[in-house]
């Protein structure tokens, strides 16, 4: 507000060309297929980053939806503010260019043994029954949205467990449009509305209506929903999470 109001940004941070520079280098040597591996891949990173630029190399193709899971995981478990994708995103043509010429400061290997221990790590629950579903975090985007349809098609959610789909009201709007909040709440998911899940009250909506505990396809929520609503949390892809709020069981594939 201060820089609309003014007309000028303080000459400081990531105002810098120099401060955007990377600082370790993260070599990812496991294939990654779906939101949740690149939520683990953050969440790994951002515990030994902390506020400094992760360069990622070996990540060959990345969509919005896998980018925006990476940097929250970066964020929840680290202080990440920024983070390069080596061939992919605008400041990292190569590698070298990610440094500015510069040596990393450490270098990371990421395999699949890291992916499992980062999961391992998220998955907070001693086998709880779970009650709540909660996709969306940050917001759920038509994409992803889309895919909850066609999965819930034709289905019915088991009768003690809550399906909720945190997203924006331009992508609810949209989700009605092309019928898929339609096919959502006819399985018995439910919109949660412009509300983040991690800034709500919601250890207190938790204790209210019993949760036993949740299962989730984002790092960001897995990380933070055992401390901020006591709830047991069950970590894992989006179809994994969709099959346990239609069968009540959890079977990670």
């Amino acid at each position: 507000m201060a820089v609309a109001l003014t007309g000028r940004a303080p000459e400081y941070g990531y105002h810098l060309l120099e401060n955007r520079r990377g600082h370790i280098r993260v070599d990812v040597s496991t294939e990654l297929r779906s939101v949740d591996d690149f939520g683990g891949l953050g969440y790994w990173v951002g515990t030994i980053a902390g506020s400094k630029v992760p360069v990622f190399t070996g990540i060959s193709e990345i969509g919005a939806d896998e980018i925006k899971a990476l940097g929250a995981a970066l964020a929840s478990s680290g202080a990440v503010a920024l983070f390069h994708v080596v061939g992919i995103t605008p400041e990292a043509p190569t590698c070298e260019a990610a440094f500015g010429g510069r040596k990393p400061e450490q270098i990371l290997a990421f395999g699949q043994d890291e992916l499992v221990e980062a999961k391992q790590r998220l998955n907070k629950h001693d086998g709880q029954d779970i009650s709540l579903v909660c996709i969306g975090c940050p917001h759920t985007s038509i994409t992803e949205i889309a895919a909850i349809a066609q999965h819930l098609a034709g289905k019915k959610l088991k009768s003690n467990i809550e399906l909720w789909i945190t997203t924006a009201l331009p992508m609810r709007a949209l989700a009605e449009r092309c019928g898929y909040a339609k096919t959502i709440e006819n399985a018995g998911g439910r919109f949660v509305i412009d509300t983040c899940p991690i800034l709500s009250p919601m250890a207190e909506v938790a204790k209210k209506k019993g949760y036993s505990a949740m299962a989730t396809n984002s790092a960001k929520l897995a990380h933070y929903a055992p401390g901020q609503w006591a709830l047991p949390t069950y970590y894992g892809s989006l179809e994994t999470c969709l099959d346990a709020a239609v069968s009540g069981v959890f079977n990670q594939k």
